[in-house]
């Protein structure tokens, strides 16, 4: 099979997203683009140029609404939604993939059957007491180790030492039911109403405590990205400041991690 440029991968995951958009606004779902890819969206108008990731997150009613409504059926008969939850995906949060492209990624043991993707993570209210806060998102953090250490490739690593020192622990959590893990993580995610809280967080997301936002996060605007408008929320600065710092200063180039990941197109030689 013919490897898929990172131009192509970007193109593709765009017309996920662009599916995705027209599909929320048919079934009245809210999302919102969110980390790296709004990121790109403010400081480049686009993908961050050494990037191939597209981030978005909802509410958890309209998480809970997008899986009931696409559980049994694809978007246009060529995206599916994966989840944990039907033994689909891995994750603890869902992804919709295109199944006409097949990807995985080099440090993962599974997911070799995967499409292309865009990921969509779940928004749930959070306690504005940051000691109750922080012990949440600590528990959620681990578990969330625990599946990624248990679904790792061996001998993979930032260094071979690392990969080394990594091995026993991923041969010890193979036996561990991470299905289960993942719907643990979900019970307690939903501790809050998200549309209650004075708080709200991405739970499953990369940055820990730095993803607690006020409930006015959940109110949205619209910004570019790759020439199409998308919603995001109205907190988008004190949102990339919190994840990022200086979200318009560019990183140093050895900073400018793109993710290690094939793609091919399916039944294509």
């Amino acid at each position: 099979m013919k490897q898929i440029d990172l131009a192509t991968i970007k193109r593709i995951e765009l017309n996920i997203l662009l599916e995705f958009d027209i599909f929320c606004k048919q079934n009245d779902l809210r999302y919102m683009l969110a980390g790296g890819t709004l990121l790109g969206a403010i400081r480049h108008k686009g993908f961050i140029p050494w990037d191939d990731d597209i981030d978005v997150c909802m509410p958890r009613d309209d998480y809970e609404r997008l899986y009931e409504i696409l559980k049994n059926k694809k978007m246009k008969d060529r995206f599916r939604l994966i989840s944990y939850r039907d033994n689909s995906a891995i994750y603890p949060f869902f992804k919709l993939v295109d199944d006409f492209t097949v990807a995985s990624e080099n440090a993962l043991r599974t997911g070799e059957n995967l499409g292309l993707w865009i990921d969509i993570f779940p928004l749930d209210g959070c306690p504005k007491e940051k000691k109750k806060a922080s012990r949440m998102l600590k528990k959620i953090a681990f578990y969330k180790w625990l599946i990624n250490i248990s679904n790792c490739r061996l001998g993979t690593g930032t260094t071979k030492w690392k990969a080394i020192l990594k091995a026993p622990v991923v041969v010890l959590t193979r036996f561990i039911n991470t299905r289960k893990v993942a719907e643990h993580i979900s019970k307690i995610s939903q501790s809050y109403d998200v549309n209650n809280s004075p708080c709200v967080a991405s739970f499953l997301g990369c940055y820990g405590e730095k993803e607690q936002m006020p409930s006015s996060f959940l109110e949205t605007v619209e910004v570019e990205f790759e020439g199409h408008m998308f919603p995001t929320s109205k907190e988008w600065e004190y949102y990339l400041s919190s994840l990022y710092g200086d979200y318009m200063e560019l990183p140093p180039e050895d900073k400018r991690v793109q993710h290690s990941m094939v793609a091919y197109y399916k039944n294509e030689e």
